[in-house]
């Protein structure tokens, strides 16, 4: 199947070999706020309106099931988790789970916008949610990690260069429901789903990268960048949710580790950063790149 965001307001499923539409999902921002792109290709006054605008990051997971019938075995391959997660960009302030192993008939899995109140800093999602797994409370979890998002409020007006914007904080939830594992953000009072870094202070856009540097398929460290000029590292501790009954803060530290910002320029990094691990004798460093 092939999935695509469109302009006038909805997320398509169509048959990849075909191109039969099997269902369109329409987000409730588009029927609450940009109703306009749903009436015609002639719209008179409505300006300028925004449909699905974002990427979507696709989980795919599969099982083996081997079937015998005499001497012959049959290996087939069964999607034990198909689902979708992605924003509406500039078509609104949230971002979707789906189940679409049914395509002609997806399932929402969550809906978190600014009014839920651990996502009071999110904005629009423009990049695509970071899939990995993390520990908590001794127990493997698929988790997606996000930005807050584009302030248009604060971005949208020519040379725009605030002191601080929504959007500024970074999401790691739980993908199969939205709920909230950690964040962080740039007030508040830290606690074992938030880590206060007051530099947190400006629209997260770009896609975070996840590192994992000891090899056993948990995340150990994210880098993400933002639109005042700087580059963050959160490490964390997955040793620290080996007990199964207690929710200990995962994160170490959120370290801001590059502010670019000089006198009125400030940089805006949009895109997702590239991470690499590179030997030097008998250590490693890694290198971050921001365009």
């Amino acid at each position: 199947y092939v999935v695509y965001g469109s302009m006038e307001g909805g997320l398509h499923i169509v048959d990849a070999e075909t191109g039969k539409e099997l269902s369109v999902f329409v987000p409730k921002e588009i029927l609450t706020n940009q109703y306009q792109t749903l009436i015609g290709e002639n719209v008179v006054g409505a300006g300028l309106q925004y449909g699905v605008d974002a990427p979507w990051a696709v989980d795919n997971q599969f099982k083996i099931k081997n079937t015998t019938t005499g001497p012959n075995t049959t290996t087939t391959y069964e999607s034990s988790v198909l689902n979708i997660y992605g924003g509406l960009r500039m078509g609104g302030n949230a971002i979707y789970g789906l189940n679409i192993e049914n395509p002609a008939s997806p399932n929402l899995l969550f809906h978190k916008t600014p009014f839920d109140s651990d996502f009071t800093e999110m904005r629009q999602i423009w990049s695509k949610p970071t899939i990995a797994e993390i520990r908590l409370k001794g127990e493997r979890k698929r988790v997606l990690i996000f930005g807050g998002g584009y302030d248009a409020s604060a971005y949208e007006t020519a040379n725009a260069n605030p002191t601080s914007s929504a959007g500024n904080a970074l999401y790691v939830v739980n993908a199969s429901d939205g709920t909230l594992i950690w964040k962080t953000t740039g007030t508040g009072t830290n606690s074992k789903i938030l880590t206060v870094n007051s530099n947190v202070k400006h629209s997260v856009v770009a896609q975070p990268v996840v590192r994992d540097y000891d090899s056993d398929g948990l995340a150990d460290m994210i880098y993400f960048a933002d639109l005042g000029g700087q580059i963050f590292r959160v490490d964390l501790n997955n040793l620290a949710q080996m007990s199964t009954s207690v929710n200990t803060n995962i994160a170490v530290r959120v370290q801001r580790i590059a502010a670019l910002a000089k006198g009125t320029y400030t940089p805006r990094f949009y895109d997702r950063l590239t991470t690499a691990v590179f030997g030097q004798g008998s250590e490693r460093f890694v290198l971050v790149t921001a365009a």
